[in-house]
């Protein structure tokens, strides 16, 4: 991949950004007040508005990298240029992975409740629907930051995740362990999976 210290560099402060945009939501709420209403509107505001900022942010992080100038003007246009993947991205992403947590719920409340009675089988496939839930996560949190990095449309975005996932494949748990990490010891309040809108670890 081209840009591997880019996207290495990249993800990690990404990290960082989501965390406290997390926060800026949880204040929101807190100052407006833990209404329906107010949920509503956090959640619309995630859903419209964070592919523009998610798409300036990553560009702006993507020049400072390659020691780029960048300006406020450069920041809006990211965000134009990349709102259409990202907001589709977060779209598809999300779904895929709800169903996912879904299956793997369900399957491990209906495991422990025929306990026990289930099957190594059954339990073997609980383990694997989990572990793919956690693969899934960990690529839905890169491919962002590869459309941006690489400038990709979303196919080669997957390809390119996929590429970088098969040769980079050290790097990628020790970029995912660091992200548990920040999350764990740093933010200990935000939720380990799906905290925001494109970035699901």
């Amino acid at each position: 991949m081209r840009n591997l210290r880019v996207v290495s560099v990249i993800f990690i402060v990404n990290v960082f950004a989501v965390v406290v945009m997390y926060f800026l939501s949880l204040v929101f709420r807190a100052r407006a007040g833990y209404t329906d209403y107010i949920t509503t509107i956090d959640r619309l505001i995630e859903f419209f508005v964070y592919p523009f900022l998610m798409g300036g942010m990553l560009g702006i992080l993507r020049g400072a990298v390659k020691e780029v100038q960048t300006n406020i003007g450069k920041f809006l246009s990211y965000g134009k240029k990349y709102y259409v993947r990202l907001f589709l991205i977060s779209i598809v992403l999300g779904v895929v992975l709800f169903l996912m947590m879904v299956a793997f719920l369900g399957m491990t409340v209906g495991m422990g409740m025929r306990m026990p009675r289930a099957s190594t089988r059954v339990i073997l496939l609980v383990i694997l629907v989990g572990l793919l839930f956690i693969f899934s996560s960990i690529f839905a949190s890169f491919l962002p930051v590869i459309i941006v990095a690489e400038d990709a449309k979303i196919m080669g975005a997957l390809k390119y995740t996929f590429r970088f996932f098969k040769t980079n494949s050290g790097r990628v748990i020790v970029l995912a362990l660091t992200a548990v990490l920040i999350k764990i010891f740093i933010f200990p309040a935000v939720p380990l999976f799906g905290s925001c809108p494109y970035f699901f670890l």
